[in-house]
């Protein structure tokens, strides 16, 4: 019968999910980075976690402390104060678990080698997540400031009002997009 046919071998279907942008509750967790786009990010309903200094490590703690609290959707921000390693990131993500979607941001420091020495290493761990991780998304902070070099002070570091606005704009479409994980608020 006609409509009743079956899918064609070598097609896979995609996996079901609500089509609808997710509207729960989003927590985002960072560093001074993401603290300059605290502004930005609760006018749109987020929950911010953002402190001056913070390491990779002391952002495992918040996520191990907040625990099954944290809500179907989390954005992580962290990195800039002493890169990441792989293992780090893994950490967070098995705090984390799979079943919320996680954004992950890149980071973005100033062009000065001998004292930045691990951004592309961290960055290249961040990236490398969504191939390991199906609940990841990564936004390229990195390359959004090299397109919009605006949205940082001279600094090259820390952004400015225009930073704020984009960054949010961007993490919410990412954060709200349909997706198979984090449809639960």
């Amino acid at each position: 019968m006609e409509g009743d046919a079956e899918p064609a071998i070598g097609v896979t279907q995609a996996p079901s999910f609500e089509a609808e942008p997710y509207e729960g509750k989003v927590y985002a967790i960072g560093d001074s980075v993401l603290a300059g786009a605290e502004p930005c990010l609760t006018k749109l309903g987020y929950v911010v976690s953002a402190r001056q200094s913070r390491q990779v490590t002391a952002g495992l703690d918040v996520v191990r402390d907040k625990g099954k609290r944290l809500p179907a959707r989390v954005l992580v921000h962290l990195g800039t104060n002493g890169g990441a390693t792989r293992e780090d990131l893994d950490e967070i993500m098995g705090a984390l678990g799979t079943q919320r979607l996680v954004v992950w941001a890149t980071i973005q420091l100033p062009d000065d080698p001998s004292r930045y020495t691990y951004e592309e290493r961290t960055n290249a761990a961040i990236e490398e997540l969504a191939g390991r991780y199906a609940n990841v998304r990564i936004l390229d902070w990195n390359a959004l400031t090299q397109q919009f070099p605006e949205w940082l002070y001279l600094e090259g570091i820390h952004m400015t009002p225009e930073g704020c606005a984009g960054y949010a704009r961007v993490v919410d479409g990412l954060v709200r997009a349909p997706s198979p994980f984090g449809n639960t608020t």
